[in-house]
């Protein structure tokens, strides 16, 4: 694994582990059966987390 995903997916490890991050128990469109997260009454699976900060940390290393 590269260093740019393995830095994502801490990050998204961190940031389940939050107070305000909530796992609920549903099926999402993109993983079915997995377990998503709730943020700001908006759920996110584990996948479009690690998503999120793998895009963040490319847009940066393009600057």
């Amino acid at each position: 694994m590269d260093k740019n995903k393995e830095t994502a997916l801490e990050l998204a490890k961190i940031l389940i582990q939050k107070n305000n991050v909530v796992p609920v128990s549903t099926i999402s469109s993109i993983d079915s059966k997995s377990i998503q997260y709730n943020i700001d009454d908006v759920n996110y699976s584990f996948f479009e987390i690690i998503n999120h900060f793998l895009e963040s940390i490319d847009r940066i290393d393009d600057i």
